[in-house]
């Protein structure tokens, strides 16, 4: 897979460009490999921001967030109303540091909603080890009706 990668580089970017490419592949190609979604069990409002607590969080799903300070944009699976506040998301944990974003721009959800966390697969699948007691969750497999005709015309 390296050499086809390197020879389209090559072609596509030659020296005389200038443009150097540098990726680490263990990040790189398994970025957009998962989405996660996780549920909303607890809520905290103040009149100028409010606060959820999901059922994971940076022990589990979220340890790219520990280990490369990564900006996961939540987002509701549910058509929710009104303006998008500021936006603190907690983990399950206790520990002051399971915190998946702090500036998030989000509408108000409500106990039970589920969010989305795209491409939030680096970092996220091999950690399911569960912390402190959680429980690990379950994986769901899906694919689009339109990836899955390109990948079955490829073999």
């Amino acid at each position: 897979m390296a050499s086809v990668i390197k020879q389209s580089l090559d072609k596509n970017f030659p020296t005389e460009f200038g443009v150097k490419i540098i990726a680490e592949p263990g990040r790189y190609f398994p970025g957009s490999a998962y989405s996660l979604v996780t549920n909303v069990i607890g809520k905290k409002e103040t009149k100028d921001s409010i606060s959820y607590h999901v059922g994971d969080g940076v022990y589990n799903s979220f340890t790219v967030v520990l280990m490369e300070s990564a900006e996961l944009q939540p987002i509701p699976l549910k058509q929710c109303e009104g303006n998008p506040r500021p936006t603190t998301i907690y983990g399950v944990s206790c520990d002051g540091r399971d915190v998946m974003t702090r500036s998030a721009m989000m509408p108000r959800v409500e106990m039970g909603d589920w969010i989305y966390w795209k491409e939030s697969g680096s970092y996220s699948a091999f950690t399911q080890f569960g912390f402190n007691g959680f429980i690990t969750y379950k994986a769901f497999h899906s694919i689009t009706e339109s990836k899955r005709f390109s990948m079955s015309s490829h073999c």
